[in-house]
């Protein structure tokens, strides 16, 4: 790996702020192939300090210019070590935990409290083929695209996660929806970067 651009600047203007930029083009190599395995220009920026009112204030921001690029640069590290390197993070997930008058979505969900995935699935498409209510079609939709996400199955859940918001007007299912695009388009970045 090799740091092949880096560029970075100090700003200091007066009365408003001090700002800390750095620019870095990195490039990874596979010796063996004799390739290059990624390579990546980015910029990152920071404030830093508070407002400059005085002459002396600049002189002393001054004085702290080179700790200022190290912090900037070494966040600069981390974003790219998180482009290149797979890393855990939490999602949290909301569901209709508390549904009234129907039985099926009720025990799905009671299902899903208790992590038995497979028993809400049935209990929870129940609910969306024999409810009464678009209300409750909805949510059992809602809840499904939960399900299957927990299980790992993007697409079923965002094929549910539709299903609820067009055409059961779910409201929380529209966000879902775009959250699920997005974890898609992540989980397509990780199997490209974990296969090359």
């Amino acid at each position: 790996m090799a740091i092949e651009i880096f560029d970075s600047d100090f700003i200091i203007v007066p009365k408003v702020s001090q700002t800390v930029s750095v620019q870095a083009g990195i490039r990874m190599y596979d010796p063996a192939e004799q390739n290059i395995v990624d390579q990546y220009i980015f910029s990152h920026q920071m404030a830093v300090g508070g407002s400059v009112t005085t002459i002396a204030a600049a002189i002393g921001s001054m004085i702290n210019k080179s700790a200022a690029i190290r912090e900037v640069s070494y966040d600069a590290g981390i974003i790219y070590g998180r482009r290149i390197s797979p890393s855990w993070y939490r999602v949290s997930r909301e569901y209709y935990r508390k549904p009234k008058k129907d039985h099926n979505l009720a025990e799905g969900a009671r299902m899903m409290e208790v992590n038995d995935w497979e028993a809400a699935k049935i209990s929870l498409l129940q609910a969306v083929e024999t409810g009464k209510k678009r209300k409750i079609k909805g949510r059992a939709a809602h809840n499904l695209a939960v399900v299957h996400e927990v299980e790992g199955n993007l697409a079923e859940a965002k094929s549910w996660a539709q299903v609820a918001w067009g055409k059961h007007r779910n409201k929380d299912s529209k966000e879902y929806v775009y959250d699920l695009n997005r974890r898609i388009n992540q989980a397509q970045i990780l199997e490209q970067q974990l296969n090359q």
